[in-house]
């Protein structure tokens, strides 16, 4: 799955476009970069989303089989772990959308010796001047999200049922 395409529009504050030639393709390169991060990261996630599955239906196999909930507990493990691996995905997918938006933008809140500092082609979501609040409240945000919070809350109530039913 691959992020949509994102129109250059007007990347200057002032709403000018960017002239025809060097500075222009290096920013274009630049975007290209980014969105190739950001398309590993979304199928990162799809990764994550299929392995949790595939492993969740061996271990019910194997619990149905023996006839013991002990491996219906032991899926809960690798449920909450890829749960959290999503998440962080999804977290950092979310910064590097940022990291385009404001290369996009022409790198808006920077002075020229703060460029030169950064360098050309960065890659590093930090280096975008925001106001984020802290990690922890990102963290339950990218949890609470809705590609996140209901597939593994569907698995999580599967692999309760089949404690309780065990």
């Amino acid at each position: 799955m691959t992020p949509p395409e994102m129109p250059l529009g007007n990347p200057t504050p002032s709403g000018a476009e960017f002239p025809p030639g060097p500075e222009r393709d290096e920013m274009i390169k630049h975007l290209e970069f980014i969105q190739a991060i950001i398309a590993r990261q979304a199928g990162n996630s799809f990764l994550l989303k299929a392995w949790s599955i595939t492993l969740v239906a061996g271990l019910f196999a194997l619990a149905a089989k023996d006839a013991s909930g002990r491996f219906a507990w032991l899926a809960l493990l690798p449920t909450l772990g890829f749960c959290g691996l999503d998440a962080y995905y999804l977290h950092q997918e979310k910064r590097f959308r940022q990291l385009y938006d404001w290369v996009r933008r022409g790198m808006m809140g920077v002075t020229e010796s703060q460029r030169q500092e950064i360098g050309l082609f960065c890659l590093d979501p930090s280096c975008v001047p925001t106001h984020e609040t802290r990690w922890v409240a990102r963290a339950w945000a990218a949890l609470l999200s809705p590609s996140v919070w209901p597939f593994y809350g569907l698995l999580l109530g599967a692999q309760t049922l089949a404690i309780l039913l065990s």
